[in-house]
């Protein structure tokens, strides 16, 4: 069961922002719609926010999410994160953490993730977040296309919009197949 998100009386609800991709021409409500289907992918993995400073994204994130899955919202700021428990409603799936991006990345370093968003304020930490993700797991970022895209472990594809500028998968790796089988019949 998918909970569908919607901001809490009185809260902030990124309308100003919908108003400048209007204008700009981004479809920023199919970018959203890209963000909760990708998050939908992902039952049971925890899906990470890092950099996360758009309420309408985290929402659109946690509507994605089956109850099995977990979202960490990772904010450098007090004020950010206030803004996402005022504006998100109370849930077991999600949690807000106030953390440097780099000292989160740090401290996950061990875990492997399925879908990771790098928000505009964690820009700088991509290729960090990009060592972080799951063979066939998902990056997505706001700003320009990253270098990660270089060698053949990743695709990497701009988006439609330009409020999630790209989205990138890491290259699942092949199961090895077993050798032999079940033999030939044998023939009497």
């Amino acid at each position: 069961m998918r909970a569908s998100y919607s901001p809490k009386p009185g809260s902030m609800t990124d309308s100003q922002t919908a108003q400048i991709d209007e204008r700009r021409g981004v479809d920023s409500q199919g970018d959203m719609r890209v963000l909760a289907a990708l998050a939908a992918s992902c039952p049971g993995a925890a899906v990470v926010y890092l950099g996360a400073d758009s309420v309408e994204a985290a929402g659109s994130l946690l509507s994605g999410i089956d109850i099995t899955t977990r979202l960490l919202l990772v904010s450098d700021t007090q004020t950010v994160a206030n803004r996402l428990h005022d504006s998100l409603p109370a849930d077991l799936r999600l949690s807000v953490h106030v953390q440097d991006f780099g000292g989160f990345l740090n401290d996950v370093k061990a875990h492997q993730f399925a879908f990771l968003v790098c928000g505009t304020t964690a820009a700088s930490h991509v290729e960090d977040a990009a060592r972080l993700i799951a063979p066939g797991g998902f990056l997505v970022g706001a700003t320009g296309l990253p270098a990660i895209g270089a060698g053949s472990e990743w695709i990497v594809a701009p988006l439609g919009g330009a409020s999630w500028a790209w989205l990138a998968t890491r290259r699942a790796r092949p199961v090895p197949r077993r050798r032999g089988g079940r033999g030939r019949p044998s023939s009497a």
